[in-house]
């Protein structure tokens, strides 16, 4: 859905079906990077209550993606399909999180990305000046476009990346990016502009 929220829908919706796909190929292998995953958002939310979070408020929403990663050996991709297709379901959840686990990183690190706050023109003179302003305004809030700070924040806060490949309307080869640069990226998304889908190679 080309909601605002598609970015954070195809990353999470792209990586849990990566690893329930990885189940079948090598089962050791896909258990091994699920536990590591899982323990990593186990210990994201103390990462969020340092920055100014309340744990009571940002709890509901860690614990869905928690239970998520728990349940991996029982879900198969249709049955994960069908909670990230519920209207309002528990997969909008996630999606906040992982909007809050991108603005954390950023309240982590501000002398890194301040620089490229401070550099972007909203046009109507309301441009941000400090990480929290800009992180209430442009990454929280649901229904926010998600721009490549976005995503660096988001795939460093996890320790992963992402391929992004343009559909741009130009003739020639899609142009790829790869998000941190220099390191192998879990799954490949489609931009085209405004929306995000998500690429499967040809099997």
């Amino acid at each position: 859905r080309g909601d605002g929220n598609c970015f954070y829908r195809c990353f999470l919706f792209g990586y849990l079906e990566e690893l329930i796909r990885k189940r079948s190929v090598d089962l050791s292998s896909a258990e091994a990077e699920r536990l590591a995953f899982l323990e990593k958002i186990r210990g994201s939310i103390d990462d969020l209550v340092t920055v100014g979070y309340d744990k009571n408020a940002v709890e509901m929403f860690w614990e869905e993606l928690v239970e998520a990663l728990e349940k991996i050996p029982d879900t198969d991709a249709a049955t994960l399909e069908a909670t990230f297709q519920e209207e309002n379901g528990v997969a909008e959840y996630m999606v906040w999180y992982c909007r809050a686990l991108c603005a954390g990183f950023m309240k982590r690190n501000p002398d890194r990305f301040l620089p490229f706050i401070l550099s972007l023109d909203d046009g109507d003179g309301t441009a941000c000046v400090d990480i929290v302003t800009f992180c209430a305004r442009e990454v929280e809030p649901m229904g926010r476009e998600c721009e490549q700070i976005h995503i660096i924040a988001l795939c460093e806060a996890l320790g992963m990346a992402v391929a992004i490949e343009y559909l741009d309307g130009s003739d020639g080869p899609l142009s790829c990016l790869t998000l941190p640069e220099g390191h192998s990226p879990a799954i490949t998304l489609l931009y085209r502009p405004g929306h995000y889908d998500i690429l499967y190679e040809a099997r």
